[in-house]
C-alpha cells in the first residue's frame, strides 16, 4: 500500500498522462459546442481568402474567354442605347442574359475604365467571390448550430447514461469534420478559376 501511495504520488509529481489527455479531451468538445468558435474559424478562412485571391491574380495569369464580350453587349446598351434583345451581341454571340446582366456589367464597366482596366475587374470580382463565400459559410453555420443544439439536446436527456461523454465525443468528431469541410470549400480551385482568372458572370450570379 504504501508503494502504491508512493507511485501515485511520482505520478503526480510528473503530471498523469490519463488527466492530460481527459483535460484535452474536455477542451476538445467544448470547443465543439461553441458557437463562437465557428465565427472565429469564418473570419480566419476569409482572411486567408483574401489573401489568397490577392495572391493569385499577382501570379496566375488572366485567360480572357467571355470578359470583352460582355462589354460589347453592354456597349451597345449603354451607348447605343438598344433595348432589342435581338440586336444585342458580342464576340460570343447574341446576349442570353436576363436585364439584370446588363446593369451590373454596366457598373463594372464604368468601373474598369470601359471593360480595359482588367486588374481592377479581378480587384472587383475579388469582392464577389468574399461576399459569396461569407454567404456560403454562414448557411453552413447555421446548419452546423442546428445540428449541434439538436445533439445537445439529446446528450442531455441521456444524462444519466454511463456513455454520455462517449456520445458528447462522438458529436463533436461530427462537428469539428463538419468544420474542416468549411476550410476545403475555401480550397475549391473552380471557383477561384471563376471569380478571379476568368471573370465569369457566373460569379455574381451565384451571389446574387
Amino acid at each position: 500500500q504504501t508503494n502504491l501511495c508512493e507511485m501515485d504520488s511520482t505520478s503526480a509529481s510528473h503530471g498523469n498522462p490519463i488527466s492530460k489527455n481527459n483535460r484535452l479531451l474536455r477542451i476538445y468538445r467544448d470547443w465543439a459546442f461553441w458557437p463562437v468558435v465557428d465565427f472565429a474559424l469564418i473570419a480566419l478562412l476569409l482572411v486567408g481568402e483574401i489573401a489568397l485571391s490577392l495572391i493569385i491574380i499577382e501570379k496566375v495569369p488572366y485567360t480572357e474567354i467571355d470578359w470583352e464580350a460582355y462589354m460589347q453587349e453592354v456597349e451597345a446598351f449603354v451607348v447605343d442605347g438598344e433595348l432589342d434583345y435581338l440586336n444585342i451581341r458580342g464576340g460570343t454571340g447574341p446576349l442570353v442574359y436576363p436585364a439584370g446582366f446588363l446593369y451590373l456589367f454596366a457598373g463594372l464597366r464604368a468601373a474598369t475604365q470601359n471593360g480595359v482596366n482588367i486588374r481592377m475587374g479581378q480587384c472587383l470580382f475579388v469582392g464577389f467571390y468574399v461576399a459569396t463565400q461569407v454567404t456560403v459559410l454562414l448557411i453552413y453555420q447555421m446548419a452546423l448550430q442546428c445540428y449541434r443544439s439538436r445533439q445537445r439536446k439529446w446528450c442531455n436527456n441521456n444524462n444519466n447514461n454511463n456513455n454520455h461523454q462517449q456520445n458528447e465525443t462522438m458529436v463533436a468528431h461530427t462537428i469539428w469534420c463538419f468544420r474542416i469541410l468549411m476550410g476545403v470549400l475555401c480550397l475549391s480551385k473552380r471557383l477561384h478559376s471563376i471569380f478571379m482568372l476568368r471573370l465569369f458572370n457566373d460569379g455574381p450570379t451565384m451571389l446574387f
